[in-house]
């Protein structure tokens, strides 16, 4: 038998994860239900906008990990450059790869799908002698991440009677 006025918990996805709001108590108005939602959305920015305040670089620290990882394989890249934006970039002995520094693009399709330059990418950037910086998606600087929390949740009470 369903059981339409009873309420586990919600689940709501923010900044790439699924979160349970648990303040939601069976048989909860749902007017109460929002409340709720929003009290923790509200610690929920607060707490990105302090944790940001924090960062030094530009570049966020989780995407500069896996930036790191790319940088440390790159090194076992060997490229060849056609003196363009063209580039061939070799991993091991048996995996090729293309890059194109002006279109952002190669061939293994890391770069496209992530907005991040993966290791074939990098090792063309190095051998280029161009910034690394310049070829990373903007959506991953410290000052985008900024400008996502910078809302405050402005909340026009209610008269209690």
């Amino acid at each position: 038998m369903l059981n339409t006025g009873c309420v586990q918990g919600i689940y709501m996805q923010i900044g790439g994860r699924y979160i349970q709001i648990r303040s939601c108590k069976r048989f909860f108005p749902v007017i109460s239900m929002n409340e709720a939602i929003r009290k923790k959305l509200m610690v929920r920015i607060q707490e990105n906008r302090a944790r940001a305040e924090k960062w030094t670089g530009t570049i966020c620290p989780n995407i500069f990990k896996k930036l790191k990882v790319n940088i440390i394989r790159s090194g076992k890249c060997d490229v060849l450059w056609n003196g363009d934006d063209g580039f061939e970039v070799q991993e091991k002995e048996t995996h090729r790869f293309i890059v194109n520094l002006e279109q952002r693009t190669c061939s293994c399709r890391y770069w496209q799908l992530s907005g991040l330059p993966c290791c074939h990418a990098i090792s063309c950037i190095y051998k280029a002698s161009k910034v690394l910086d310049e070829f990373i998606a903007p959506c991953f600087s410290v000052s985008e991440y900024n400008k996502t929390y910078a809302i405050s949740c402005i909340y026009k009470a209610s008269k209690v009677v």
